[in-house]
């Protein structure tokens, strides 16, 4: 059924199609990655339970993550779903029975990463439309001969048979972020000679084959969408103007829906967003195709709030919204819309570590989720029956809040007590910086939880000391007290003010200063990021190689926070320390050869940024269950799941 004669109420929750299929309202989850599937590339049960829980949630439609129809040379990842031999059908039909159990649609990604892999990955060199090599992945790929084109046509025609054969309701072709078919449409990697290179209907022959060969061979009502990128932001990449003409071709080859994005591995951070990206800013580039297509548009990007998608689509600028990493953080994100409790929604903060974990091999997490990724080893917490103990949390971070609102969801009475005056610790240290003011979210979510909760009792400007323990022997203690910056001892002799960096981010202002910050981790960063915003001049000294700035922060992020930097002229001196004479003054020099290094740079305040302590206030008391900072200074993902860990041990 087409759009066109479609008459519903447009909203975030109205039906609408994409071919001849139904979807209930305009919510898709978009295809992530996950690491979770085996080694083999089969579903599990990890992977199951991790879809399962995001259907059950109120999305309309979950798009499955990139699956390969050509092992081991199109795998992206080891730990890839793969569909390119009949033996995988099972797995796949457990799944989509799962998902399909809460009227949500089950579409899966066919995919092949072309040359954005390398052999450590499939053991054999990657292949793509011409011989050229993928600027992140550095390994040069063999050109594929025109034969070799058409059959891989054949493998994705058959990908999707088996994925019909698994109870799909469709396939979504992934010709987007540089992978093969989005290679193809690209004249930034497609320089080929023959019928699938040259002018624009050339390099769309591929998925036109493939789009007509699905209708052909499997079912012509079999809906195919096909995702790619309207903007590559590479030099000689596909722009929106060509785009245009690519989304006209498609549905003129049938497709059913485009779903439209940005970027290659080589734009990463218009793939993968940073923290500081505009909420929606691909709508735009979404909406410029839908002027010229009829097929439904699928709009994605950073789109975290229920009121702004709705808007969306209420505007007609796209018929859906996929949800990437909104859903990582609630996978209960669209029922808490359509019910219109818009403040139970944890949202997602773009902090990137989900992403980051799959870069390092690992499995996806979320740092405001612990269960994200551990649905099966975290099973959801269920409540105590007339427990018989209280639980007393001392610290109202981020870790102390979490417990405090889990311990009070199974059912215990919750004291939580708080030194400062209010309520969120370090979260207001990290929403401080610019771009970072997301984490301002999951205070309010965490504060809001709290006022819900009538068995929490919150207690401010409440230091807890040893002696208040005999009041709770019996209950459950949960030092959250956290972490506190390291004191610099080498500054005994400075005669100018040395401060914290959680001082400066938090209130101490510095304007139209000469900044030193001492260390150019994470923090120290943030920090010389917030200063220079203040018409200081920022220097970040760091005894540690180049290599180590912003290490501890995710990639995507700390590529964007030297960008920053780099643009507002901030001055890092790598492998660099300073001595301070008897008479104040500032000496620099180099860390390995021990020369001073001639700099003339006189410095009206000192921030020291180099790592943080724990803070057990109550000591080592057995009897008290140490979290997050006081254990271990880490970051909030750290402290979020200890929190879900222990607590879910009471009894």
């Amino acid at each position: 059924m087409n759009n066109t004669i479609v008459n519903f109420s447009q909203d975030l929750f109205s039906p609408f199609y994409i071919g001849s299929v139904k979807v209930k309202n305009r919510i898709m989850m978009a295809p992530m990655e996950t690491n979770m599937p085996s080694l083999t590339g089969e579903v599990n049960d990890r992977v199951i339970q991790y879809y399962k829980e995001r259907a059950e949630g109120g999305a309309g439609a979950i798009i499955v993550e990139f699956t390969c129809v050509d092992s081991p040379v199109g795998k992206g990842t080891e730990a890839q779903l793969v569909i390119d031999h009949d033996g995988y059908i099972p797995g796949h039909t457990y799944l989509t029975e799962e998902i399909q159990k809460y009227n949500c649609r089950a579409f899966l990604q066919l995919h092949h990463a072309g040359r954005q892999t390398n052999s450590k990955i499939t053991g054999f060199q990657p292949v793509a439309p011409s011989p050229i090599a993928c600027k992140v992945m550095r390994a040069e790929p063999r050109e594929l001969t025109t034969e070799e084109v058409a059959d891989l046509v054949t493998k994705f025609v058959r990908g999707a048979k088996r994925a019909k054969l698994a109870g799909y309701d469709g396939v979504e072709l992934h010709a987007a972020h540089g992978y093969l078919l989005g290679s193809f449409l690209s004249p930034y990697t497609n320089k080929r000679t023959d019928r699938y290179g040259g002018n624009t209907v050339n390099r769309t022959r591929m998925i036109q084959e493939i789009i007509q060969g699905i209708k052909a061979k499997v079912d012509r009502n079999f809906p195919v969408i096909v995702r790619f990128s309207a903007d590559e932001f590479v030099e000689g990449g596909l722009k929106i103007e060509e785009s245009i003409e690519i989304a006209k071709l498609l549905e003129s080859y049938g497709v059913d829906a485009i779903h439209v994005s940005t970027g290659t591995f080589e734009s990463n951070d218009k793939n993968i967003d940073p923290m500081s990206a505009k909420q929606g800013w691909r709508i735009k580039l979404a909406s410029e195709i839908k002027k010229h297509v009829t097929v439904p548009i699928i709009g994605v990007g950073v789109i975290r709030e229920p009121e702004f998608a709705n808007d969306i689509i209420q505007s007609g600028k796209v018929d859906f919204i996929a949800l990437g990493r909104a859903l990582i953080a609630d996978p209960k994100w669209p029922e808490k819309a359509r019910k219109k409790n818009y403040k139970e929604i944890n949202r997602c903060t773009t902090c990137g570590y989900c992403t980051d974990r799959l870069r390092q091999h690992q499995s996806i997490r979320c740092s405001v989720n612990p269960r994200a990724g551990r649905e099966l080893s975290l099973p959801e917490l269920q409540p105590v029956i007339n427990p018989s103990k209280k639980v007393h949390v001392i610290g109202a971070g981020a870790t102390g809040m979490y417990t405090a609102v889990l311990a009070a969801k199974r059912g215990y009475e919750v004291f939580l007590y708080e030194r400062e005056n209010q309520l969120g610790g370090l979260l207001d240290v990290a929403s401080a910086p610019p771009g970072k003011e997301n984490w301002k979210w999951f205070k309010e979510y965490l504060i809001y939880q709290i006022k819900l909760l009538p068995k929490i009792s919150v207690f401010l400007n409440k230091q807890i000391h040893t002696e208040d323990l005999v009041i709770m022997e019996n209950d459950y203690v949960i030092d959250a007290s956290g972490m506190v910056p390291k004191q610099d001892t080498q500054l005994k002799n400075a005669q100018i003010p040395i401060v914290s960096v959680v001082d400066v981010l938090q209130n101490y202002k510095i304007e139209n200063r000469n900044v030193l910050i001492l260390g150019s981790r994470g923090a120290g960063l943030e920090a010389a990021n917030f200063l220079a915003d203040k018409k200081n001049m920022v220097v970040v000294i760091a005894r540690s190689g180049k290599r180590a700035n912003g290490l501890n922060i995710d990639l995507i992020n700390r590529m964007d926070l030297l960008n920053e930097l780099k643009e507002k002229n901030v001055k890092i001196m790598n492998q660099t320390d300073i001595l301070v004479d008897r008479n104040g003054r500032f000496q620099f020099y180099h860390t390995e050869s021990k020369e001073r290094i001639p700099f003339d740079f006189n410095p009206d305040v000192v921030v020291s940024a180099r790592g943080f302590d724990s803070n057990p206030i109550l000591g080592d008391n057995e009897n008290i269950i140490k979290i997050g900072g006081s254990n271990e200074p880490g970051k909030i993902l750290n402290g979020i799941w200890m929190a879900y860990v222990e607590v879910s041990k009471f009894h």
